[in-house]
């Protein structure tokens, strides 16, 4: 699901293809991401963003990409993304 990392994370495709959703205009504080995080998820230990709650109450906006075999996406510190794969 939708979250953020505190560290730089490199995602190099190996195989199929995966679809992106990456934060586009800001870095999320770490008080930003609590105050919208999935509480049945936080609840459990894990760390879900409600995409919802956090696009209608700030100016947050996303951007798409499709990654294929040997794409490498890089993503710094406290960006929003979530990766779903689109094939095998």
């Amino acid at each position: 699901g939708p979250h953020v990392d505190s560290y730089d994370v490199f995602l190099i495709q190996i195989s199929g293809t995966r679809e992106w959703e990456i934060g586009d205009n800001f870095f999320l504080s770490v008080k930003e991401e609590y105050d919208n995080m999935v509480e049945a998820a936080s609840a459990k230990g894990v760390r879900i963003l409600n995409m919802s709650s956090l696009l209608l109450e700030t100016n947050y906006t996303t951007v798409k990409l499709q990654v294929e075999p040997g794409d490498c996406l890089y993503l710094p510190p406290r960006v929003v993304h979530c990766g779903t794969a689109t094939s095998d």
